[in-house]
């Protein structure tokens, strides 16, 4: 006799891009790209990473989100999640991510990313940094699945035109400072205190098998 087996799992294809826009909270640190721009390619066999040294001021307070320029190279799949780490080396020339995630984006389906440049939101909430003290930006894609051709673009500045106080990182096996180069970012702060810290609804997926088939419930997580 058939036994009916569960199999409740979030599904890998993550959630769809938010554009940056749709932006929660108070911009409190940026680098807006005013010149030509190069980017870093992105997927599990590459540089699976990178990063952007940022400080969090004197008063910080709740971060809501970031919003970094992308651009997707082809037919990559899989996807990525943006967090914040601690911070390593010397502000502006060496700065490196330490450690593991303070805090950690929703997965996004790297297929939602458009094939054209623009900005992109992603919440980060319930997280406050200590006041005057430097953190580093990353964007992680380890699971992100493509080649040299297909790939998710991350744009950044470089030489003269790479202006921001920090400096952009990126990881093939470790994680290497490029000091003259900068990832177009923008970091945002909201007001008042913890807990969730953004109205958009990320969007997950968890799947029940019955005798071989998947039924697909949508689950909704964020602030309301």
């Amino acid at each position: 006799m058939l036994r009916p087996i569960l199999d409740w799992f979030w599904e890998t294809t993550g959630a769809t891009a938010v554009p940056c826009s749709s932006a929660v909270g108070t911009l409190h640190d940026a680098f807006v790209q005013t010149a030509d721009s190069s980017s870093i390619s992105v997927y599990n066999g590459s540089d699976v990473g990178v990063g952007q040294s940022w400080q969090s001021g004197s008063a910080p307070s709740v971060v809501s989100g970031a919003c970094f320029r992308l651009d997707r190279v082809g037919s990559p799949s899989g996807t990525y999640t943006v967090g914040i780490r601690a911070h390593s080396g010397t502000y502006g020339t060496s700065s490196v991510p330490t450690g593991s995630d303070l805090v950690t984006s929703a997965e996004v389906d790297v297929s939602t990313i458009s094939q054209t440049v623009a900005d992109y939101w992603h919440a980060l909430g319930g997280w406050t940094p200590t006041a005057s003290t430097n953190y580093v930006l990353t964007i992680d894609g380890t699971n992100v699945t493509g080649d040299g051709s297909n790939y998710l673009a991350v744009i950044v500045e470089t030489g003269a035109e790479a202006t921001h106080g920090g400096n952009q990182s990126a990881i093939t096996s470790s994680w290497a400072a490029a000091a003259t180069q900068d990832m177009a970012f923008k970091v945002y702060y909201r007001s008042g205190g913890g807990g969730a810290t953004s109205n958009n609804r990320q969007r997950g997926y968890a799947a029940m098998v019955v005798r071989g088939f998947r039924i697909f419930l949508p689950l909704l997580f964020g602030a309301m």
